[in-house]
């Protein structure tokens, strides 16, 4: 007899119960747990996007805050004939260049307007600022002198700028928050 790999068949196995494949309910909770598991995984996904956009948002807010607060800081060093503008809304004040310089607040911004010309934001749109408070203090300020704190007027104007801003993003809609900062003029 001639053997030949051509005509070599395999013997027929019999089928067992277990090789017969799933039946319609093993499938029905394979199914039912993986929907499950791939809720709270796309769940857990989305809570992290949306906490990720408002850190984003409470930065940018921040950044431009500080930003803001570092422009107005830099002039009011340098500034002189400081003045209350719009009832402690803002400062009016002569700047290094001997230019008429007021920051106030409007529409929600802080704004700089120099001489008589319109005033241009220095926030950005994104934010909102709630309030804009200033104190004066010391030596020249309003005309006179000005008690700093109850003590005594002979110190150089000191300005207190208080800012309260909020991002504009459907994350945070009561949501505030405060800086404070304090300027010593060097000219007095």
């Amino acid at each position: 007899m001639k053997f030949s790999i051509f005509n070599f068949q395999f013997p027929k196995a019999e089928k067992s119960k277990s090789s017969q494949g799933f039946t319609l309910i093993e499938l029905l909770v394979a199914m039912t747990l993986f929907a499950v598991l791939i809720s709270i995984a796309a769940g857990s996904f989305v809570r992290a996007i949306r906490t990720q956009r408002a850190i984003v948002a409470l930065m940018e807010a921040n950044d431009n805050m500080n930003s803001a607060l570092e422009q107005m800081s830099r002039e009011l060093r340098v500034g002189s004939e400081f003045k209350d503008f719009s009832g402690g809304f803002g400062v009016a004040f002569k700047n290094a260049a001997d230019k008429d310089v007021v920051y106030y607040i409007e529409d929600s911004a802080v704004k700089r307007r120099v001489g008589n010309s319109s005033g241009e934001k220095i926030t950005a749109d994104s934010i909102e600022v709630k309030r804009l408070s200033v104190s004066l203090c010391g030596k020249g300020v309003n005309g006179s002198d000005v008690k700093c704190y109850g003590g005594s007027s002979d110190y150089p104007p000191r300005i207190t700028i208080d800012l309260s801003v909020a991002p504009r993003n459907t994350y945070f809609e009561n949501f505030s928050f405060d800086i404070q900062t304090t300027v010593s003029a060097r000219n007095f």
